[in-house]
C-alpha cells in the first residue's frame, strides 16, 4: 500500500501528491535500477520534465547526498547516450525512416513499366531501364 500523504493509486503504483517524497523516490528509484529519466517517468506516470525538475531542483534541496550520487548516475546516462545511437522513443514499426525500415516498393512513373524480376533477384521491383 501508498505512504505517505493522500495518494492515487494507478495500477500497481503509487504516485504520492507530497512533491518532495516523488522526488526521492524518483532518486532512489532510478539508482537502484540504474534507470533514465525517460524510464523513470514511465514508471512512475509523470511527464519526464517533471522527472528532472524533481531530480535537479527539489532533491538538492531536500537531500544533497542523494542529489549527488543521482547527478553523477544522470551525467553517466548522457555521456553514454552517443554509444546508444541517441535513439528516439520506440515508434510504431514502419512509421519511418529512422527505424531503419526500407520504404515500400514505389510505384511506375507515367511513361515506365512494371519488370519482374529474374528469380533468384534480391530486387523486390524494378521500373524502366
Amino acid at each position: 500500500m501508498c505512504s505517505g500523504s493522500p495518494p492515487r493509486r494507478l495500477g500497481v503504483l503509487c504516485v504520492r501528491s507530497d512533491m518532495e517524497e516523488r522526488a526521492r523516490d524518483l532518486a532512489e528509484y532510478i539508482l537502484e535500477h540504474k534507470s533514465t529519466v525517460r524510464g523513470a517517468a514511465a514508471r512512475f506516470g509523470v511527464s519526464k520534465s517533471t522527472v528532472h525538475k524533481d531530480l535537479t531542483e527539489r532533491l538538492p534541496q531536500i537531500h544533497p547526498a542523494l542529489y549527488h550520487e543521482v547527478r553523477a548516475l544522470l551525467d553517466l546516462n548522457k555521456a553514454e547516450r552517443h554509444i546508444r545511437g541517441g535513439l528516439p522513443p520506440p515508434q510504431i514499426p514502419g512509421r519511418g525512416r529512422h527505424l531503419g525500415v526500407p520504404p515500400g516498393p514505389r510505384r511506375p512513373r507515367a511513361g515506365e513499366e512494371e519488370t519482374i524480376p529474374a528469380p533468384g533477384s534480391f530486387a523486390l521491383f524494378r521500373f524502366g531501364s
